[in-house]
């Protein structure tokens, strides 16, 4: 312990040449080409709110077409409109900086964290690991709620542990964590406290820490926790009501939760689940395997703080999404930033303990190497050779081929000639290389394909919007799609959903969503302006789209009701 405290304090006085390196490889992957994917999921729908709080100032309830939009607190888009504030525009660069930014502040986090017990090549493939998870390079680039939620579910756990083990004052460590914490639940409800209060609450109980569980700085944290709800909470419900505040905090999960599904379905779920979050932190989770190791376990030495703390974390958590029907694997992202030490963990074993190298060592780091080559080669491959159709949006320009297939084969030349040696010097060339190999896989042939196949949504808005006579009032028969208001750009008054006929005598103009090729039935006679496709890749009959009409005679329709 008295080593460890040691580290703790060189630590927190020396400058990490590895900081530099991580802002400069997450920039370069999450920075790089952030807007140039077209919106797609939900990240319109807080996008859109995000629109209304700068038009009306209102700031509390979150608004879709001007009416309350109660499906969870806000501060998603505040974080948006912010950022629209400081560029200028809102768009989708302002859209998802917020959520590149959270990756950044994150991955930086667990560096710092992991410090405290590793090396700093420990260190820097954990900060890595976590940057370059399959599922962290899927969403942490999106403007939904995932990776700020990350930041503010794992954060609170890594700050209070961080300053648990360097002894700082209670109160402070407290304060800190839980203002953390209910940002998180200002993000997307109570996940966020949940796990904290779980997570920090079985570890000092396993630890009989009852010094820290039950002090008055442990009071002082709540304290924070509750009077930052209520500062937003307070306003929100005089607005909106008990009912309103009720569909805040509940509305999405309780669906999820309620909706039946069959048993053989939720039975294959829990027998799946744990393999498909393994498939979400590839490459990283084959080293999470050394964990299965009774004499790696055995030999964790400094490092059994860390595992004993993060293990508990992670076994709070994982019920939550496991054994409840109809969850998803990015439920359980929030708590992806307490698997990266252990990566960490593993990486530092195998570069300093010869029990660890050898044989398996050089297989692993061979086999990625191969894969790495085989990647350049299937790109370069598709680029010159024909293919058939449902293949072509993966088919990339052949310049970017030449350059792809180079860059992707010198790293994978760098990484095979790394594993014949031992030691933190190649063990980090290792790291960097996959690292870099991951970012510019994704960030080139999967962005370009995605793009390739991507609708685009906000030219075919901008075609209709000049059908429209100028200055032409647009209405909507119940919500209308949140990409199509985010790309219109103007108020759309909403309607009932199924309208009566003296609710559409003043109405020219509406836009109402169609799915599946089938079109609206109306009380009036109308005709199509035109179809805009809400998919976020191209199809023959678009599953959701947003049908703009024009009503046939409405004044004779009016004097006739």
């Amino acid at each position: 312990m008295t080593a460890l405290l040691m580290r703790c304090r060189s630590a927190g006085r020396s400058f990490e040449v590895e900081v530099v390196v991580l802002i400069t490889l997450v920039a370069g992957i999450y920075f790089a080409r952030l807007g140039d994917l077209p919106l797609r999921g939900e990240e319109s729908r807080w996008a859109q709110v995000a629109r209304e709080m700068l038009t009306s100032g209102d700031w509390v309830v979150p608004r879709q077409q001007g009416l309350p939009f109660l499906s969870r607190p806000p501060l998603q888009s505040w974080l948006i409109a912010l950022a629209a504030q400081a560029r200028g525009e809102l768009d989708a660069f302002a859209v998802r900086l917020p959520a590149a930014t959270a990756v950044l502040l994150i991955t930086l986090l667990v560096y710092a964290y992991s410090r405290l017990y590793l090396n700093r090549l420990g260190a820097l493939a954990a900060a890595c690991a976590l940057a370059t998870f399959s599922q962290v390079l899927q969403l942490g680039r999106y403007a939904e709620t995932e990776a700020c939620f990350m930041l503010l579910v794992s954060g609170p756990l890594l700050v209070w542990h961080y300053g648990y083990t360097r002894g700082w004052p209670r109160p402070a460590v407290w304060l800190a964590a839980y203002s953390l914490v209910a940002l998180g639940a200002l993000t997307k409800g109570t996940q966020a406290p949940v796990y904290f209060i779980g997570g920090v609450g079985l570890y000092l109980l396993w630890r009989r820490d009852w010094r820290w569980l039950l002090s008055a700085g442990h009071a002082l944290g709540i304290l924070g926790f509750v009077l930052i709800i209520a500062a937003w909470q307070w306003p929100c419900y005089l607005e909106v009501g008990w009912q309103g505040v009720r569909a805040v905090w509940g509305g999405d999960s309780s669906g999820r939760l309620l909706h039946p599904r069959p048993a053989s379905e939720v039975a294959l779920r829990y027998a799946t689940y744990p393999f498909e979050i393994a498939g979400c932190l590839l490459p990283w989770s084959i080293l999470l395997l050394a964990y299965l190791s009774r004499a790696f376990r055995a030999a964790l030495d400094e490092a059994r703080p860390m595992v004993g703390f993060l293990a508990v974390c992670l076994l709070v958590a994982l019920p939550t999404c496991w054994f409840v029907p109809g969850t998803m694997t990015r439920f359980f992202l929030p708590m992806y930033p307490c698997l990266a030490p252990l990566v960490g963990l593993v990486v530092q074993r195998l570069a300093a303990d010869p029990r660890w190298q050898g044989l398996a060592y050089q297989r692993l780091l061979g086999m990625l190497a191969l894969f790495m080559a085989g990647v350049a080669a299937i790109v370069l491959a598709q680029s010159w050779l024909p293919l058939p159709a449902a293949l072509q949006p993966f088919q990339q320009p052949g310049w970017f081929a030449l350059l792809y297939a180079a860059l992707a084969g010198g790293l994978a030349w760098t990484l095979w000639q790394a594993r014949m040696r031992f030691g933190p010097t190649p063990a980090r060339t290792a790291v960097l290389c996959l690292v870099c190999f991951l970012g510019l896989t994704y960030n080139g042939p999967i962005l370009n394909a995605m793009l390739q196949r991507s609708e685009q949504a906000a030219s075919a808005v901008e075609e209709l919007k000049h059908l429209l006579p100028p200055g032409q009032r647009l209405v909507s028969f119940g919500p209308v799609h949140h990409l199509f208001a985010y790309y219109f750009g103007e108020p759309i008054e909403q309607h009932p959903n199924r309208p009566r006929p003296q609710d559409c005598r003043d109405v020219v103009y509406f836009c109402c969503d169609a799915r599946d090729g089938l079109l609206p039935k109306l009380p009036f006679a109308w005709e199509a302006v035109g179809v805009v496709s809400m998919d976020r890749n191209r199809h023959a009959v678009p599953s959701q789209a947003v049908v703009v009409g024009r009503r046939l005679n409405p004044a004779r329709a009016a004097d006739s009701e």
